[in-house]
């Protein structure tokens, strides 16, 4: 993976990712287009300039090294036209057995998107080298019928896996004691101010940690985060 910071009229910053090709000293010598086939909005035309698709072209990266090098004594294979469903099958069955340093395994979400998005990259590689994969969409994914909002039917592509995993039940940890809470506090204030109001709110004012990174001042570049507007209607 190689990441590129830019930025749009020096106020907006985004990232463009690619995969590219290195040597045994870690040095690139070649960049792909395998970008080109990682969809970030569906099917969508518009796709906002600061959205990218490094989280999905990790796992394109991901399967490229477990099939065409760190298991390409067992694959045979050199290309990505070599890549059978086979090959993919087993890549998503071990990516799900996979402990991690903590001792824990992935989640369900993440299985899920990891074989919804190199299931999806193989479907248009397929759509411009057709009679040159070793993979066709047929293999790929099951048609399904589905019911729509208004009891419509619509025809669904469902990836064609079967992946098993290791379920764990994760709690978070939520009750805190009020002199523990009371000494982290005071060290946010003296170390880390620029988080001690976000806990704060979330400690007095209920507000979950995605809500709490969300706030805003008034005097914010991005805007004020919540206007307050008094009318009086007419008696």
């Amino acid at each position: 993976m190689y990441e590129r910071k830019l930025t749009y009229d020096g106020t907006l910053a985004y990232s463009r990712c690619f995969i590219v090709l290195k040597n045994q000293y870690g040095v690139i010598v070649h960049f792909t287009n395998f970008h080109k086939y990682v969809v970030t909005h569906g099917d969508m035309v518009y796709r906002p300039l600061a959205s990218g698709s490094c989280e999905k072209l990790l796992y394109v990266c991901s399967m490229l090294n477990y099939v065409l090098i760190d298991n390409y004594e067992t694959t045979g294979a050199s290309h990505v036209f070599q890549i059978t469903r086979n090959m993919l099958e087993r890549f998503f069955c071990d990516y799900a057995l996979e402990t991690l340093t903590d001792g824990t395994h992935r989640s369900c979400y993440s299985i899920e998107y990891c074989v919804s998005t190199v299931t999806s990259f193989f479907r248009r590689l397929c759509r411009d080298y057709d009679g040159y994969m070793s993979v066709s969409i047929v293999q790929l994914y099951t048609e399904n019928v589905v019911y729509g909002a208004r009891g419509k039917k619509i025809k669904k592509l469902t990836p064609d896996f079967q992946v098993c995993g290791i379920s764990e039940n994760k709690r978070i940890f939520r009750d805190v004691p009020t002199k523990a809470f009371a000494l982290l506090l005071n060290l946010a204030f003296k170390y880390a101010p620029e988080i001690a109001f976000a806990i704060c709110v979330q400690a007095f004012a209920g507000l979950r940690p995605g809500e709490a990174m969300n706030l805003r001042q008034e005097h914010s570049p991005l805007g004020a985060g919540l206007v307050v507007t008094t009318m009086f209607s007419p008696v």
